[in-house]
């Protein structure tokens, strides 16, 4: 048989259908890797700010609506959705701490924000993520306490891990944020440990709605090892 564009089309389409089928979207920016990947990322992303309030409206009415209820990520209570809750009722986390956030548009950037009970939200505070070894409180799967190095740090539930990892990753990528080493190394083990579900990517597509932007991190998780320093 002789082989030529002709034959090979048919089998080529089918094998990166299959790929594709398997293993999910292909690689986004094949060959860039560290300072040139972030470049090639921050140079695609189109974004739109949001205001607080609309950031607190698309949040609960939209974007964390699941079924009509809105889950606290950090201790599994739970909601109606639609408008903003009271504060007694429902916080706005943001995944990388308030007071560190490395430019303002970050601070109504929902791909890092999620709700939160508010003691969760208080007890959670600035403190950096990490596998806590000695828990001094803990609730729905949540736990603040002490972890390697003797530092007091917050760890979330198993089902958020890879959330809150991808999350940093997005703020450190698109707002030239540094995340420090011990921290970084936690976030790469959960994104591997809690890889994207069902729910994360439907919410990646919720919240390019609402702000035009994407995380390219749910979209390609393979991303994380080809940067090696965030």
């Amino acid at each position: 048989m002789i082989l030529n564009a002709r034959t090979l089309a048919p089998a080529l389409l089918t094998t990166s259908l299959v790929g594709v089928a398997l293993f999910g979207a292909l690689e986004k920016h094949p060959g860039l890797k560290d300072d040139a990947l972030k470049e090639a990322l921050r140079a695609e992303r189109q974004h739109q700010r949001l205001d607080p309030i609309r950031a607190r409206v698309a949040l609960y009415l939209k974007v964390d609506n699941e079924d009509g209820w809105v889950y606290d990520r950090y201790t599994k209570t739970k909601i109606k959705a639609g408008k903003p809750p009271l504060p007694t009722e429902m916080w706005v986390e943001q995944t990388w701490p308030r007071l560190q956030t490395p430019h303002p548009d970050a601070k109504t950037d929902l791909h890092q924000l999620f709700p939160v009970a508010p003691k969760a939200n208080v007890t959670r505070a600035t403190f950096p993520f990490c596998d806590v070894k000695f828990p001094v409180w803990s609730e729905g799967g949540s736990r603040l306490g002490i972890g390697s190095g003797r530092k007091v740090c917050f760890e979330p539930p198993d089902d958020h891990k890879g959330d809150a990892a991808r999350a940093m990753f997005y703020i450190s990528v698109m707002y030239n944020a540094p995340i420090e080493t011990e921290q970084e190394k936690v976030l790469r083990d959960w994104s591997q440990r809690d890889r994207p579900d069902a729910r994360e990517k439907r919410r990646n597509d919720r919240v390019e709605k609402a702000q035009k932007s994407r995380n390219p991190f749910i979209d390609d998780p393979s991303m994380v090892k080809r940067i090696s320093n965030f």
